[in-house]
Formats: C-alpha cells, structure tokens, sequence
C-alpha cells in the first residue's frame, strides 16, 4: 500500500534578517509523530516572498499542513491559496497559535480554505487528522489534548531540514567550527496572561516540564548526528518557578 506523503510548510519569515535562523520545532515534532506511524514526511521551508518561487520549493504531496503564528497567517493564506490554484484536490490543514486563539474568526473568514483546522496541541490529533484523509472522511476542526508527558513524544525530525540553524551566537574556539546552532525546548507553557501572547490559548496557563534525561538525550543526539553544540532554548517561561511548572495558575 502506498504511503501517504505528507509536506509541512514552514511560511517566508520575510520581518527576520535571517530566514532560517529559527528551526520549524513544531513541524520538526508533528513530523517525527508521523513518521513514527509509517508515513512519509517532508518540510519546505519557504525562504522569499515572491509566490512564484514557492512551487519550485514545495514538493508534491498528497496533503498539505501549516502552522501560523498571527505574524505569519497572511502569508499562510496566500501559500494555500497557491496551493489550490496548481496542487489541486489536495487537502491543506493548518494548525498553530493563530487559528488557536482565534478559530472563530478563521471558521467564519477563511472556513473555506482549509480542509481542516488543528486547534491547540498538535502531537496528538495529527495522526487522526491523517487517518481522516485515508477515510475521505476530514472534519473542519480538530481539538488537540495537552501531552500528559512531553518525555513520550518523539525527537524532533531534525534531518528533514537541511539548514539546522542560523549564525552561532557565542564565539568560542571549542564551538565555531561548523558554526551550527539549535533551537530546543525544554517545557511548554506559561503562567501569565499578556495581551499581545497566544500562550494561554495553546498551553492554557499550563507549564510542563521534560525530564533531565530526556533533554539531555536530545543535546546528545544533536551532538553525535548534526556535530551541534550551541543550543537556544525556546520555552516560553524557562526561568518559571518549580512551582509554576507542575501545576496550573489559577
């Protein structure tokens, strides 16, 4: 039986002097999932604005996946929109802060542009959303669950991407011979509530937490396959307190 092959696309971050310096993390994990279930996965990262370098640079897939932050849903819509112009009767779903925290609007204004929408933890509803398709049988929108552990999930799917990070951003004799970085995160989730941040919607006001040993696997893996050893890490409360990392703030 033919495998399902699935393209992550990972939107031109064209407000960043460098395109790539940020990893795709959460479609690097969405990825080592799918790939866990026997499917085959690949990622386009989109490096320019100019829509007619984007076909050159996405693969044909059989169905099509996004992840927005507000910054770049605009973007996202114009992608799928190329999409449906010339990879047609192919699904696009999308997931990711945006749509999380505003699924309302993007039922009501782009409802008919997505095939189906991933609302908050993806790890655990991409395989359904996949076996949908396998059926024919795609819903609108898919509610994701919080990982009761994130030591269960599988490591990132770093090979998928050919650039592992951007400039190094401590020099030191030990660490700038292959000038590569990474991104890595450590726990999900934040206690606090700022206006302009989709954090509560997809963590709702939840921090948890890795184990040691897991991190410590990743760094070591990074170090022996990719020759990695300068690492940022991307938790969106890394200095919280113990306290704020187990239990949920009221």
């Amino acid at each position: 039986m033919k495998k399902v092959k699935v393209v992550f696309i990972e939107p031109p971050h064209v407000y960043l002097i460098q395109q790539q310096t940020q990893a795709p993390l959460g479609l690097m994990y969405l990825s080592a999932v799918l790939e866990k279930e026997g499917y085959d996965v690949q990622i386009a990262r989109l490096d320019t604005a100019n829509h007619k370098d984007w076909l050159k640079k996405i693969p044909e897939g059989d169905i099509y996946g996004l992840s927005a932050v507000s910054l770049d849903y605009a973007t996202c819509k114009d992608i799928a929109l190329v999409l449906r112009a010339h990879r047609k009767n192919r699904p696009i779903i999308i997931g990711g802060y945006h749509v999380t925290a505003d699924l309302d609007t993007v039922l009501k204004n782009d409802g008919w542009l997505w095939d189906a929408i991933s609302v908050g933890e993806g790890e655990g509803v991409i395989t359904t959303i996949l076996r949908d398709f396998e059926k024919n049988k795609l819903q609108k929108a898919y509610h994701g669950t919080l990982q009761p552990s994130l030591d269960t999930l599988p490591l990132p799917a770093r090979h998928l991407i050919a650039e592992q990070g951007g400039n190094i951003f401590a020099y030191d004799k030990h660490y700038t011979q292959n000038k590569l970085s990474t991104v890595i995160s450590s726990s999900r989730g934040c206690p606090f509530t700022c206006s302009f941040c989709g954090t509560q919607a997809m963590w709702q006001r939840k921090i948890r937490f890795r184990s040691a040993e897991n991190i410590y696997n990743e760094i070591k893996h990074c170090i022996d396959i990719y020759g990695i050893r300068q690492f940022r890490f991307s938790d969106e409360a890394f200095s919280a307190s113990w306290a704020h990392r187990v239990l949920p703030i009221n």
